[in-house]
């Protein structure tokens, strides 16, 4: 997504970037006045249906100011500093960049920290629960038989377990966890490529819609369904759809 200003800064447009704005509107990369355009997050505006769209497109905007190219890098004082005091604030309360120390400086007010992450939490559980349901009409309207539709939906909700039961001795000696695959996406675990930047890989929906290679799902993920689909439909072209929607590129 690209914003765009008149040059008389009147009126504002936000296009995907294949779009080409109209006469008299130039190109703004600036962090706050992307974040003054909240309230034009709207679910009929492709590229910018919800508010998960924005915070993505302001993280974007920060790590590109800030120089960031490794996660590292986020905790660095100096490429933080980078950012002047409103920016630090959008920075910090969009997507609660930085180390506490960070965040204390933008507002030194443990609880008012707290609320955020509240507020973020519940930001981007909304924007995933909408996602959620268009993929979840889209597989609705892409299958030809509702039976089978509800089906690979009631696939899609199901659980995995993260590792294998190991008893040595009557002893439990691997932990146990049993996922379910909606639940997580919700909570903000998409999969084995979105989600290991810790070290851990994480199994997700993305990885069941996508079949992806060393998943569970390698060989009955979507991309495998023998469903009837619609028109020229196919079951790889629903499952890029259904990840293009994951990502809020849709």
């Amino acid at each position: 997504m690209k914003l765009y200003l008149e040059d008389n800064g009147r009126a504002v447009e936000i296009l995907p970037d294949s779009e080409t704005p109209s006469s008299g509107f130039t190109e703004s990369t600036d962090i706050q006045t992307w974040a003054d355009q909240e309230f034009r997050v709207n679910p009929n505006t492709k590229g910018f249906r919800d508010k998960k769209c924005l915070r993505d497109k302001l993280k974007s905007l920060v790590y590109a100011k800030m120089g960031v190219t490794v996660p590292a890098d986020v905790e660095d004082q100096v490429k933080w500093d980078k950012l002047d005091d409103d920016e630090k604030f959008v920075a910090a309360t969009y997507f609660l960049v930085g180390k506490p120390d960070f965040l204390l400086e933008v507002k030194n007010d443990e609880v008012f920290w707290d609320l955020q992450a509240t507020k973020y939490r519940l930001w981007s559980q909304e924007a995933k629960e909408f996602r959620l349901a268009l993929m979840e009409s889209v597989v609705f309207r892409r299958i030809t038989d509702i039976a089978e539709a509800k089906d690979v939906l009631q696939t899609m909700n199901q659980v995995v377990k993260d590792t294998n039961i190991a008893i040595n001795n009557d002893v439990l000696t691997d932990k146990f966890l049993v996922k379910n695959l909606v639940k997580q996406y919700v909570e903000g675990i998409d999969g084995t490529v979105e989600d290991n930047a810790s070290g851990k890989v994480f199994i997700g929906l993305a990885d069941y819609i996508d079949s992806r290679t060393g998943t569970p799902f390698n060989n009955n993920g979507f991309r495998n369904l023998s469903c009837t689909f619609r028109g020229t439909h196919t079951a790889d072209t629903v499952a890029d759809e259904l990840l293009t929607i994951m990502k809020g590129d849709y």
